[in-house]
């Protein structure tokens, strides 16, 4: 399979020069529509436009970034699933909430890491490592390998963890395994004001 990722950056008139204002949905759609003319059934397109663009996305693309691009601190994990928490009704076989490239291995303290991967991995978002996988220490590698986690990302069920209840700063979090609204499911418990 092929992962191609097509970026709005000089979609938005204070991004080109020429003071364009392009319609995503359109420019997105031509795109689709021209892979799709190839004949090519093996490739998959991200649409990255910083924020969840609407539910015509569901015929352009395979998985679309809900959020802003993230980076290599705790705050920016944090507000990333905050971002997300909400739209696991948009998440459904081969349409994924893409919450950004994984920061896992680059400065979070381990205990941030396991969360970050953690959750991207109950929101079934695209597992894309972000750092350079030459330079990992042993337990940050075991964390991107563990084959139950990555497992939880990619069951067949293709759904997004689900916002079950809430207390203070605390959430709960469900998502169904093997089959929906089934009873067996995996939980999380995320706390983000603890890192």
């Amino acid at each position: 399979r092929y992962f191609i990722k097509v970026d709005f950056c000089g979609g938005s008139y204070y991004h080109n020069e020429d003071h364009l204002v392009l319609n995503e949905q359109e420019r997105y759609t031509a795109i689709a529509k021209a892979i799709k003319n190839t004949g090519r059934t093996d490739v998959r397109m991200n649409i990255c436009r910083w924020a969840y663009p609407g539910t015509w996305a569901e015929d352009a693309g395979f998985s679309w970034r809900t959020t802003g691009d993230i980076n290599a601190s705790w705050g920016s994990v944090r507000d990333i699933i905050a971002e997300n928490l909400y739209l696991s009704a948009y998440s459904s076989k081969g349409h994924y909430n893409d919450m950004d490239m994984l920061e896992v291995g680059r400065s979070l303290t381990e205990e941030e890491d396991k969360t970050h991967f953690g959750m991207w991995c109950m929101m079934n978002s695209p597992l894309l490592i972000g750092c350079d996988v030459r330079n990992l220490k042993e337990t940050t590698l075991n964390l991107l390998k563990n084959k139950d986690l990555i497992a939880l990302n990619q069951d067949t069920v293709y759904q997004q963890a689900y916002l079950s209840g809430k207390k203070n700063d605390c959430y709960i979090l469900v998502k169904d395994i093997e089959t929906r609204y089934g009873t067996k499911r995996a939980f999380a418990v995320y706390n983000p004001t603890i890192s």
